[in-house]
């Protein structure tokens, strides 16, 4: 506290401090993927029963979302029982992410903000949709009993967390069809969702 304004030291500290932040900033940026180059191509979109809530907001929203819905899907497996078939907590959340789809309906160009539609769901064969998609069904009365203690408060007031607690489950049979698909590293994070809406989405 003592040291003068312009001491060796204090221009030390200052640099140091700014290397440190120049280089969070570099590496946020070289893995968020906005550097690379987006290559589609071809294969096929497996179909199946699509397990999902609906909403409308930013599209950079969806991947708390997808979190959210992440956390719900793991609580329809108890650890005991995945443990005496062998599956660990970290290889069941790994198999229930790659599960877990994104549709989004506009064009974020024409349409954005609160007004953004997408769907966030699990898509499971018909073998898995019972163990997959009942559970997260019997959870509709208790969030149907949410969004009518909070109805009166509009929709675009309310927080993601909000609106995913008083969305009910819905479910949609989505064809198998060819398609066009890109590989994108995604990080979760918030360099991450940027990139992947502008990259990506638009």
């Amino acid at each position: 506290m003592n040291e003068p304004k312009n001491s060796p030291q204090r221009r030390l500290q200052f640099s140091v401090i700014c290397g440190i932040m120049m280089f969070c900033l570099v590496y946020s940026v070289h893995i968020s993927g906005v550097l690379l180059t987006i290559e589609p191509f071809e294969t096929k979109f497996p179909g199946g029963n699509f397990c999902y809530k609906k909403f409308s907001r930013d599209y950079v929203t969806s991947m708390g979302i997808g979190r959210r819905l992440q956390k719900e899907v793991l609580e329809a497996f108890p650890e005991e029982d995945d443990k005496a078939v062998g599956i660990s907590v970290k290889d069941r959340k790994k198999i229930i992410e790659d599960k877990v789809y994104h549709v989004y309906l506009d064009n974020p160009k024409e349409v954005g903000g609160v007004f953004s539609r997408w769907f966030s769901g699990v898509l499971v064969s018909d073998n898995e949709k019972v163990s997959y998609c009942d559970p997260l069904f019997e959870k509709n009365p208790t969030i149907q009993r949410e969004y009518e203690s909070h109805k009166d408060v509009p929709d675009n007031e309310k927080s993601a967390k909000d609106l995913f607690h008083e969305t009910v489950y819905e479910h949609l049979a989505l064809p198998s069809v060819d398609s066009l698909a890109i590989k994108f590293p995604f990080t979760d994070g918030f360099s991450g969702s940027l990139a992947l809406n502008y990259k990506v989405r638009v």
